[in-house]
């Protein structure tokens, strides 16, 4: 019995190492796509929310659609976290953090309020409308100085690295 549970806490400290390892590009193009992926898996989580969101009135899949944004959010902050700073260059990847925790916290909390909001009883459909444009105007105006931040540090990250970026995706184009 004790043989097993040392090779379970050896296989254990074995995963948790491949975990927390850092992750390393040599191309500054791959680097960057790595970076667009983890906006990508969160952009697709606010995505599924929001067809959850119109598509059913189940509370529960609402907000647990939600929480999924949070989740692949903070997943996608440890995952660029765990990124070895192309040759010293910070700026990107400390806008890219800011970005994704941006997504994590409006996931918990405005997009929390507006499932309160939407399934309250007591208020009339106009002002449930006028509150949730109100907090969809708060996000919008909040976020554009976060996303414009990313794309300066993305736009001259690549620039300092000698390649293009395609519009729609922020991806590489080489």
């Amino acid at each position: 019995m004790k043989n097993i549970f040392c090779s379970f806490l050896f296989v254990l400290a074995l995963a948790v190492n491949g975990i927390a390892q850092p992750t390393r590009f040599n191309n500054a193009v791959e680097y960057n796509d790595f970076i667009v992926r983890q906006q990508t898996k969160v952009g697709e989580a606010i995505k599924e929310f929001i067809t959850v969101f119109t598509d059913t009135n189940d509370s529960t899949k609402i907000q647990e659609s939600r929480n999924q944004i949070a989740i692949e959010a903070d997943s996608a902050v440890a995952r660029v976290k765990r990124l070895v700073s192309f040759q010293g260059d910070t700026a990107f990847k400390q806008s890219s953090i800011r970005l994704y925790r941006f997504y994590a916290s409006i996931a918990r909390v405005e997009y929390d309020q507006i499932v309160r909001v939407s399934y309250n009883k007591s208020k009339k459909a106009e002002d449930i409308q006028k509150e949730i444009g109100a907090i969809v105007q708060d996000i919008t105006e909040r976020e554009k100085k976060v996303d414009a931040d990313f794309v300066q540090a993305q736009k001259a990250f690549a620039a300092k690295h000698q390649f293009t970026l395609t519009s729609d995706t922020g991806q590489s184009n080489q």
